[in-house]
């Protein structure tokens, strides 16, 4: 059993090593290289253990909120493919997921809205410079 816990702080001490370099702004591409095997299986609660430890250790708010993009882009796959127990009905995490599926189904229609008068306006645009040509 402490080998379990021996490999995850090994794993999490590497995501830590490869954080600070991209903070400190080292070859990203050397970074995951080296620190490939625990990038591969990151879990959600890492990730967040290691934007949380780049504070505590001193790191700005507004540098960790600056590079955490690039930091989550890298955990993206291994994040993306993690497997959770989702809750069920009568939960307020179902009710939540629920919603913001309603809300990216509303804003996908939207984006297609404002898609359809781009064209519309596109097309007027054209037809009014050649009649005015």
């Amino acid at each position: 059993m402490s080998e379990f816990f021996d490999n995850k702080r090994k794993n999490t001490d590497s995501l830590m090593e490869f954080a600070r370099g991209l903070m400190n702004r080292s070859d990203v591409t050397v970074l995951i290289e080296t620190h490939k095997e625990a990038i591969d299986s990151v879990t959600p609660s890492q990730a967040m253990q290691v934007l949380d430890s780049l504070i505590a250790e001193g790191f700005s708010v507004p540098d960790v909120k600056a590079n955490v993009a690039k930091i989550l882009n890298v955990f993206f796959p291994s994040l993306n493919s993690f497997e959770w127990e989702k809750p069920g009905p009568g939960h307020f995490l179902h009710y939540l997921m629920l919603e913001n599926r309603e809300a990216e189904k509303r804003m996908q229609e939207l984006r297609m809205q404002e898609c359809r008068m781009q064209e519309k306006n596109y097309k007027k645009d054209i037809t009014f410079s050649i009649l005015t040509d």
